[in-house]
């Protein structure tokens, strides 16, 4: 069932609020220590739902990261993407 617009900015601005909570604690650990932390948020997450749902909402999970890679790229480094990348902005 669709939402509606309004729904949308409420889940959105609570999205960024938890977004925004996280990131201190995260910001200026080194990436591997970044990476198992979210795994272990992300496992925490997923041990909450029935077994039968994981594999399906890791799915939608993994499709809605990598979504949000390019928009955040763009944040962090500009249209011309990612210094190490070639052909400007990555698409995943």
């Amino acid at each position: 069932m669709p939402i509606s617009s309004e729904e949308a900015n409420r889940i959105l601005d609570n999205v960024n609020r938890v977004v925004d909570a996280i990131k201190p604690h995260l910001a200026g650990h080194p990436s591997e220590v970044q990476c198992v932390a979210l795994a272990d948020l992300l496992s925490i997450w997923l041990a909450g739902h029935s077994p039968k749902s994981r594999e399906s909402l890791l799915a939608t999970h993994i499709q809605n990261v990598r979504e949000l890679i390019t928009v955040n790229e763009m944040i962090m480094f500009g249209p011309d993407g990612h210094p190490d990348s070639s052909n400007g902005v990555t698409r995943q």
